[in-house]
């Protein structure tokens, strides 16, 4: 007996945890260890005295009750995290502990009393709620964070929390993010980020992605949208990742104005420099057309000086003419024949001859009102709570003065062991240095999880997987040197029904001393604090997740204790603030740097929220402490409450939104400048919906057509439309809506002074950010004086030309005539130089013909004579003709097939020799032409191949304009 009494009593006096014992109805005190008078702040005396007459703070909580049912009864009670309020240092404390009431009974199985096992829980208690806190901060902080954040965990990854802002961002419901795999909520965009997501768990790296572009199904419908995010990692521990914090912010809006704003400064760019080149043309075009009109009129005079040097001449031979009347008689139905023949004859005009009237261009100025950007990047999410106290005191030392214990403990030698087996502390003996396991109480055995059978036998043959552990060596050293040997949150491996499994001890190594003053046994007393380990290691998790969120989103952190107003802040916020003093920035010092015009109104709404708890949300702009720059910041805050419902805690987050509220600022300006600018111009600017509705007018529309601007908004001006071009301008634009594709139209408008003016229409269609049709914008110039001017030039060539082609067709006569004559006397010269004369004549009735046709094309009162011919036939004859006038190019025709054909032979004859003549004038003297004419598919192909310059990509698109030329080296002089 004395051998269990004391190990009873080192048990007892070791033992870091309280154990105390009350005996009879009264609930004596009749043992109290140190570590139940610590945590009792109570010394000696209050042994032997009544339970609630030792802790009168105890009466109305619920333990005395519980003892005397323990007492009455037998029945064991167990407690987990029971609060008790203690008077400790002066003052009422709550602490937590996990008891256990057990009856003590004597030798007749009488209940004598009731002995309590005691372990403080507090600081678990307290760490589980700072961990519940800590997430709720957490989860409160994604929460208001005024970005997306998303925290995605495990293999598959799964939604843990997810908020407002990244639901509004993926337009999706709560319920199809929370409890399901991520990927299986976003499929639409799985296949290009789910391997990102394990690259970022792999190698613990951050992924960033700026202004990046994706596809996501909103509301059904499937949208390209922008986005900044981030991915970044969260490494637990041990040092493995497997959770990832995603923030992302929507910058559609912002992207989008930058890209509308860039096309629009590019489009002005344009058109200033159209309007220069539409101006340097209108000059060059008035300076060509009077110099073809100084020309026209200078080879009248010429025309006019030859047929009198010809008159004169002929005049000399009239009595040689009077002999030829009658041979002249007989002519006159061949030259009437003739001068039909000229009539009919249209070659294309050599001499260029410029009129270009190009329409101005106007470029699209309106900009709908862009979307501020939003308002903030992100805040930087709640206070990092400070890291949790150490989880345990340490391992008090066992007291001494346990001699009056143990001599009434030494009544009963089985109620020891009782109490020692069924204790809610792990309690063992070794014995000897092969630390033999004398025995092992109940706890020691589950903790172990092993049975009975194992007292007896060597530590490390009944637990191997401590070989390889510190703790045999440890038990070793305490039997050899005496001295105890404490553990604080001890990791330890044990291996419990084939599992093996991580776990975390307190425990004390207590040397028992024999008669002898010999170590011959260790007192073993642990107790697992795995779950209080992990709710630390959870809590300093959740507030790692706190900083990288906050960090991920660039968001300051702050609190403010309300009473004192102490401001606590991270690098963050002083970053942004700009304060690079070491003496922690004040509260005052904060309100200071305010702008004026916010100062008062912010100093309002901290007053507020702390007065009624409410929240903080404000946008504002302040000075930097080290460089005096304007910042503009977007902060928000939230009251907390403690236990008694006071409003302990002022905490946010505060954003640097300078480069938002600036682009804002500067979309804003852009978009006023355009509207002044469109405000400001003659251009007439509308802008349509979707469904032809006209949503804006510029002041030009309401100058030109003198309808109010409510009115063309409401009515349009499709009934101003002239009646002859309505329904070509109807057909046009519907058209073009159904595809939509931009469109360019002429058509006259009737204006204020009941007028029709003609009007250059030009429209680009506009979209919305998830690409669908928004309507158009279009802008209308007024172009009459241009239709005007080419009527004037039109009306003034066609008479220029009727008024040449008399005295032309008499010229043309008579020098057929002299020729005749000349054959007739065999005088060769004449003949040559009268043959010479006649090929000038011709040439100059071409280029009449020219400005005719050019005419009646432009007045559409061109003919065309289609009739059935073979084409060969045209192919030989202009043979004929090339072969005898050409001689600096070798000209190759290749046999042609008889193959007929339906069009105007004269015309396709004219555009045949025209692309010859262009062969031989751009391409090297002495090179040679191919001519070919083949009947491919249906169809007839005349090709003309020379060896000159060839036709550029950039030269292709004009090749049907009026007048154009291409340039190059040959055009150089």
């Amino acid at each position: 007996m004395e051998t269990t009494e004391h190990i009873f009593r080192s048990m007892v006096e070791a033992s870091p945890y309280p154990v105390y014992l009350c005996t009879g109805e009264e609930m004596i005190i009749t043992v109290a260890n140190a570590a139940t008078l610590k945590t009792w702040a109570k010394d000696n005396s209050v042994i032997g005295k009544r339970f609630l007459e030792a802790l009168p703070e105890l009466v109305g909580q619920p333990f005395i009750g519980l003892l005397q049912h323990v007492y009455q009864t037998g029945e064991t009670y167990y407690a987990k995290n029971d609060r008790a309020d203690l008077f400790v240092e002066g003052r009422l404390q709550s602490y937590y502990f996990d008891f256990t009431y057990q009856a003590m009974r004597n030798t007749a199985g009488e209940i004598t009393g009731v002995a309590c096992y005691a372990t403080d829980v507090t600081e678990l208690e307290r760490a589980r709620q700072a961990v519940e806190e800590s997430q709720k901060i957490l989860h409160n902080m994604v929460r208001q964070a005024p970005v997306g954040i998303c925290i995605i965990k495990g293999d598959p990854f799964y939604t843990e929390v997810v908020n407002d802002h990244f639901l509004t961002l993926s337009r999706k419901k709560r319920t199809d993010f929370e409890g399901k795999p991520y990927w299986s909520s976003l499929p639409e965009i799985a296949s290009a980020y789910e391997a990102i997501t394990r690259s970022v768990v792999k190698t613990q790296q951050p992924y960033y992605a700026k202004g990046h572009k994706m596809s996501l199904v909103r509301n059904g419908v499937k949208e390209s949208i922008y986005a900044d995010f981030v991915y970044e990692p969260v490494q637990n521990l041990d040092g493995t990742c497997d959770t990832i914090i995603i923030v992302a912010t929507e910058v559609t809006a912002q992207v989008l104005a930058q890209k509308e704003l860039q096309t629009l400064n590019g489009m002005l760019s344009d058109t200033n420099e159209e309007y220069a080149v539409i101006n340097e043309e209108l000059t060059a075009t008035n300076e060509e057309l009077q110099y073809t009109q100084l020309n026209l009129q200078k080879l009248n005079n010429e025309l006019e000086a030859r047929v009198m040097a010809r008159t004169a001449e002929l005049a000399q031979s009239n009595k040689e003419l009077a002999f030829s009347n009658r041979a002249l008689n007989l002519s006159n139905e061949e030259l009437q024949q003739t001068q039909q023949n000229l009539q009919d004859l249209n070659f294309e005009l050599e001499e260029r001859i410029i009129s270009r009237t190009n329409a101005l261009l106007e470029s699209e100025n309106n900009l709908k009102n862009v979307n501020e950007e939003l308002a903030a990047a992100n805040e930087e999410m709640a206070v990092t709570n400070e890291a949790l106290m150490t989880a345990n005191d340490q391992l008090f030392l066992a007291q001494e003065n346990m001699t009056g214990l143990l001599t009434e403990l030494a009544a009963s030698e089985s109620k020891f062991r009782s109490l020692i087996k069924q204790a809610p502390v792990a309690i063992n003996v070794f014995k000897t240095q092969e630390l033999i396991i004398e025995s092992a109480n109940t706890k020691m055995l589950e903790i172990w999880g092993k049975t009975e059978e194992i007292n007896g036998k060597p530590f490390t043959e009944v637990m191997p997987e401590m070989e390889n552990q510190p703790f045999p060596d440890i038990l070793r050293n305490v039997m050899v040197s005496g001295n105890p040997y404490y553990g604080t949150e001890s990791k330890a491996t044990i291996i419990t029904n084939g599992v093996t499994q991580h776990r975390y001890f307190d425990f004390i190594y207590q040397p028992i001393i024999d008669e002898n003053d010999q170590v011959n046994s260790i007192l073993q007393v642990i107790t697992e604090v795995t779950n209080q380990v992990n709710a630390k290691n959870e809590l300093q998790q959740v507030v790692k997740m706190m900083n990288l969120a906050t960090t991920a989103a660039r968001l300051g952190s702050w609190h403010i204790e309300p009473l004192t107003k102490q401001l606590h802040y991270n690098d963050t916020v002083a970053k942004i603030f700009g304060y690079e003093s070491e003496v922690p920035m004040t509260y005052d010092q904060a309100i200071g740097q305010i702008s004026l015009e916010y100062r008062q109104k912010i100093v309002t709404e901290i007053e507020k929220a702390i007065a009624t708890g409410g929240d903080y949300d404000i946008t504002y702009s302040q000075y930097r402490f080290n460089d005096g720059k304007l910042i503009w910041l977007r902060s928000i805050g939230k009251v907390s409450q403690d236990e008694q419902g006071n409003f302990n805690l002022f905490a946010g987050f505060v954003m640097d939104i300078t480069s938002q509220v600036n682009a804002s600022k500067a979309i804003e300006e852009s978009e006023a400048r355009f509207r002044g600018m469109a405000e400001g111009t003659d251009v007439l600017i509308a802008v349509e919906d979707e469904i032809s509705n006209s949503t804006y007018f510029n002041k030009a529309w309401t100058d030109f057509t003198g309808r109010p601007l409510n009115a063309l908004i409401e009515f349009g001006w499709a009934d101003l439309v002239h009646p002859e071009d309505k329904e070509r301008q109807a057909t046009l634009y519907s058209s073009a809506l159904k595809l939509p594709e931009p469109f360019t139209e002429e058509f006259r408008l009737l204006t204020k002074d009941n007028e029709y003016r003609w009007l250059l229409a030009k429209g680009h269609p506009r979209f919305h950010t998830d690409g669908s049709f928004a309507g158009y914008i279009s802008s209308c110039v007024d172009i009459t004086e241009q239709k005007q001017n080419e009527q004037r030039k039109n009306d003034f060539i066609g008479i220029v030309s009727h008024e040449l082609k008399t005295p032309l067709t008499s010229l043309s006569a008579y020098v057929q005539m002299l020729h005749g004559k000349a054959l007739k006397t065999n005088d060769v010269f004449t003949v040559s130089a009268l043959e010479k004369a006649n090929k000038q004549v011709k040439k100059m009735t071409t280029l009449i013909n020219g400005f005719l046709n050019v005419s009646r094309l432009e007045a559409g009162e061109i003919q065309i004579d289609k009739q059935r011919f073979d084409i060969a036939n045209l192919i030989k004859e202009t043979e004929a003709e090339i072969i005898t006038t050409i001689s600096s190019h070798h000209i190759i025709f290749a046999p042609v097939e008889p193959t007929f054909v339906i069009a105007d032979r004269d015309k396709i004859g004219q555009v045949i020799n025209n692309f010859i003549s262009n062969a031989v004038k751009y391409s090297p003297a002495g090179s040679t032409i191919e001519v070919v004419c083949v009947h491919l598919n249906g169809q007839t192909q005349v090709s003309v191949k020379d060896q000159g310059m060839g036709v550029s990509k950039i030269d292709e698109k004009h090749l049907f304009d009026r007048y154009y030329r291409a340039e190059g080296s040959h055009m150089q002089t």
